[in-house]
């Protein structure tokens, strides 16, 4: 255990000194500055935007993180062979574990230091409400997921490239996955009913650990469903966890 939590403060210095990194900041306080712009254009509705605003650059910007940041940093490992170094003084699972780690620590922290800066931005606007912190840990819950599905692909192709598409392509398929259920199931058709079923259970599908929206108007979770999707995302990120320890497994062997 102690090996795992090293190599996760290990990966989260790394990942705090990549590019991508300072450039997520730097996206995250232009699109600040838009938000701003755009608030002044909607009378009336200005603190709703500006909140719901937060939250989606929050994310983005996170999102960025996680695709330019971590996948390509542990692709940048394997060029220089400085993965080979690692695994001579750490297992692969705990490897993957602290790697894993420390992606969902470098993510936390960006999360928690975006939101402190947009609260003081919606503060200085009259749009500030505590409850957007429960919006931020939602978005906290959904990269974490995020990060486990990177590192799967990561283990999975030979490319950046192709880890990086296919981490935004899962996102966008859980992001449009339950409007897209909702139509299926009006289907009259079972096989298509079935089918789409089993894949919107299988992805990680926003509606299941978002609870920004409600959190826009000053609206807390429930206990019970807090701790209902914590642990959802906690057990899909352990899921994910094992298919990239299966799979970096079979393909060091």
């Amino acid at each position: 255990m102690r090996k795992i939590f090293y190599f996760a403060l290990l990966t989260v210095k790394q990942a705090t000194r990549e590019k991508s990194f300072w450039l997520g900041w730097f996206l995250l306080i232009a699109l600040i500055g838009f938000a701003l712009f755009l608030g002044e254009l909607t009378a009336g509705e200005k603190e709703i935007v500006l909140r719901n605003a937060q939250f989606s650059f929050i994310e983005l910007s996170g999102l960025f993180l996680i695709v330019f940041g971590f996948i390509y940093g542990f692709y940048r490992e394997k060029e220089t062979r400085l993965q080979e170094v690692y695994l001579t003084c750490f297992s692969r699972p705990v490897y993957l574990c602290g790697k894993l780690l420390g992606y969902i620590v470098s993510c936390g922290m960006y999360i928690l230091l975006a939101s402190l800066l947009c609260s003081v931005f919606l503060w200085a606007n009259h749009a500030f409400i505590w409850q957007l912190f429960w919006g931020s840990f939602s978005i906290f819950l959904k990269l974490s997921i995020l990060c486990g599905v990177s590192l799967v692909f990561s283990c999975l192709f030979e490319f950046p490239l192709m880890a990086s598409v296919s981490t935004l392509f899962v996102y966008v398929s859980g992001e449009t996955a339950y409007n897209a259920f909702k139509i299926i199931k009006e289907s009259a058709h079972p096989v298509s009913k079935m089918l789409f079923t089993a894949v919107y259970h299988l992805l990680p599908s926003a509606d299941k650990v978002d609870f920004k929206y409600p959190a826009l108007y000053g609206d807390s979770p429930a206990v019970t469903r807090l701790l209902l999707v914590t642990a959802y995302a906690g057990a899909y990120v352990l899921f994910t966890y094992c298919l990239a320890n299966v799979i970096f497994e079979r393909k060091k062997n």
